[in-house]
């Protein structure tokens, strides 16, 4: 007597496939998320740099505007408030610059003549940052 195994052969290879496919679909869209994410960290950063340069450009045009160069006329009277809603500069449109001066006066010496002393803030923003 002769046994032949006629047993149902099932293939390996569909659910292999549709496991790789599956594997790989989810890579694609790890890497297009990585890709997306490093490019608005990277325009994020971009803003904030051009808000640096905006808000130190700003922080020029105040020492400007109260201690103003020889023959230039009179200098600006601190408290002094100024908002540049739109920045005139090459590479920093849609920029905005806000600076604020104040005034102090402190009794350094002991004397009658108190010091004046100046603190000039600028804050820059670019696109939200």
């Amino acid at each position: 007597m002769k046994f032949t195994y006629t047993t149902k052969q099932e293939g390996l290879g569909l659910p292999t496939a549709i496991f790789v496919i599956t594997t790989m679909a989810l890579l694609a869209v790890a890497i297009n998320y990585l890709v997306r994410s490093n490019a608005e960290s990277t325009g994020e950063e971009l803003n904030l740099i051009r808000s640096f340069y905006v808000a130190e450009s700003g922080l020029q045009f105040g020492l400007n505007a109260v201690f103003p160069p020889p023959l230039s006329g009179e200098p600006s009277s601190c408290p002094l408030s100024i908002t540049y809603p739109d920045f005139d500069i090459p590479g920093s449109t849609g920029c905005t610059v806000e600076v604020e001066c104040t005034e102090q006066s402190v009794d350094v010496t002991g004397g009658t003549d108190p010091e004046i002393f100046y603190t000039i803030e600028s804050t820059g923003s670019c696109s939200g940052v």
